[in-house]
């Protein structure tokens, strides 16, 4: 029955607000996907190679505890995880505070106070997960864990373990790596884990019996050192259209071992991807180096769009306006500091640009443009400047289009939004016959399209709003900023796995790692 005080409107269209997102122009998955085929196995939240060895060993001890039906429901399997990811974030914590990319560290960092006050660590209270568990309440939110959530992927990639039905099933190979991993933990300790698992509490001493489990322990030339050093130099499957065997994350291994071994290219300031694009240019390649060469023209095409994205934004920023009038006068303040620049004469058509013998430094153009990104007040001629990149760094790779276009093909990019071929075309083939007046006008329309196609895909049938502005009755208005990003294509993990095997320290290489480098060469 209607009761006034109990009445609420039925707000139907009502959504949850605006929300950030990372990829307005959705042109990042090319990116992604072209990384993830460089270094498969990894990824950027995979951080610490030692859990690799300890979730295996986990699946190994769950495998072989006799268990009754209720043991063997996913409940219990989830909670053995959980507890076992917590435990190891209390011993990470308590004996090594400064480790970095430590599982739910975060949490335990927040209670040892008051876990020591009541003399144990409650694994049970801080890991278990039940429907009524409140949402950052425990160590982990995702029901199975940083295994489910981060790693599980990697493990099914380097085929260390199967899924069946949402179990997590070790595979002969993962079990010769939970072998290798457990010959270096005593048996007091592993007890002592299996213990605290189900008893679903830690005492002290306890945690002190679980130190050979410490992540940042993997003992140098041991077994376990051995299956990881062999785990990440073995081949990547056949995974290309040639249906030809793939080794690029051990050619990516062996290049970023060079990398690290001329100190001269670090204290120019390049990184990686840069040396790997600088090396194309003089002919110095293999796939992997070829496909890091695609990745760095493709994220510099995605930071110039973007900044031109940025720079709109910026200039929308508390105005409501008529559309057609603020591109027009967009355009002809780009054209303007265009004009300043680079651009000899106004009416100029794109391809003669292109063909011209005109000054850019893509290097120094990029620096630059991130500069003024920074600065924030600038936008006009950071567009300015993006657009002239964009240019140049199609002048510069033309001639490599088939060899790009080749590469899209056979690592099954050609679906991708943003790859290489699709920005050339889109952006400029179509548009190589306009003036560059019109040119400017053409890239703003594009990724304002680009934009509003792309947020409602990714709304889908959800309630968050991703769009940066709003068009109504021909008027557009700002709603958010977001500026220029580049990826992270998973070179922090590798770098944090060559730490941990000893092969490098700090930012130079071991001899080790200078043993492991000639091995790969020769």
């Amino acid at each position: 029955m209607y009761a006034e005080d109990s009445y609420k409107e039925p707000f139907w269209a009502e959504n949850k607000g605006f929300m950030t997102g990372r990829d307005p122009l959705g042109v990042q998955n090319s990116s992604i996907a072209t990384y993830s085929r460089l270094l498969p196995g990894m990824t950027n939240v995979t951080l610490r190679l030692r859990y690799y060895g300890f979730y295996m060993w986990l699946l190994q001890e769950y495998d072989a505890l006799s268990k009754s039906d209720s043991e063997n429901s996913l409940s219990f399997f989830l909670s053995f995880i959980r507890r076992a990811e917590l435990a190891i974030a209390y011993l990470m914590v308590n004996k090594y505070p400064n480790e970095k990319s430590i599982v739910g560290s975060d949490y335990a960092s927040n209670h040892i106070q008051s876990a020591d006050e009541q003399g144990y660590y409650d694994l049970a209270k801080g890991a278990d997960k039940n429907k009524d568990t409140k949402k950052g309440s425990v160590y982990w939110d995702y029901t199975s864990g940083a295994l489910g959530q981060y790693f599980i992927g990697s493990f099914v990639n380097l085929k260390l373990v199967e899924v069946s039905n949402r179990f997590f099933v070790i595979s002969e190979r993962g079990r010769n790596l939970a072998k290798a991993y457990g010959e270096g933990i005593p048996e007091k300790s592993k007890n002592a884990l299996l213990e605290v698992i189900e008893t679903g509490q830690m005492n002290r001493q306890q945690m002190d019996q679980l130190i050979e489990f410490s992540i940042n322990r993997i003992n140098f030339d041991s077994l376990e050192w051995r299956f990881y050093k062999e785990m990440i130099l073995s081949d990547d499957g056949i995974n290309n259209s040639l249906g030809e065997l793939q080794y690029q994350r051990q050619e990516t291994i062996k290049r970023y071992l060079e990398y690290l071994d001329s100190p001269k290219l670090r204290e120019q300031g390049l990184t990686f991807d840069q040396v790997q694009y600088l090396l194309f240019q003089e002919k110095k390649v293999n796939d992997a180096s070829f496909g890091w060469y695609y990745y760095r023209v493709n994220e510099l095409f995605h930071y110039a769009l973007e900044t031109v994205f940025w720079g709109l934004l910026v200039e929308l920023d508390g105005r409501i306006v008529d559309i057609r009038e603020f591109m027009e006068s967009m355009t002809k303040a780009v054209l303007k500091y265009s004009l300043e620049d680079f651009l000899k004469k106004e009416n100029v058509a794109v391809q003669e640009i292109v063909e011209e013998e005109f000054s850019s430094n893509l290097m120094d153009d990029q620096n630059l443009m991130e500069d003024l990104v920074k600065a924030g007040n600038s936008n006009q001629k950071a567009i300015a400047l993006a657009l002239k990149q964009i240019l140049g760094i199609y002048k510069e790779n033309k001639y490599n289009m088939d060899s790009l276009l080749g590469y899209e093909k056979a690592n099954y990019l050609t679906d991708k939004k943003g790859r290489v071929s699709d920005i050339v075309n889109n952006y400029i083939i179509s548009n190589q016959e306009l003036p560059y007046d019109k040119f400017i006008y053409a890239t703003i329309k594009n990724l304002i399209n680009d934009h509003i196609s792309t947020a409602y895909r990714k709304m889908g049938n959800g309630e968050s709003n991703l769009l940066k502005f709003v068009i109504e009755d021909n008027f557009i208005t700002h709603i958010q900023t977001m500026p220029p990003k580049f990826t992270s294509p998973r070179l922090r993990t590798l770098d944090n796995f060559l730490s941990d095997l000893h092969l490098k320290d700090g930012a130079e290489l071991t001899e080790a790692g200078k043993d492991l480098l000639l091995e790969l060469i020769n």
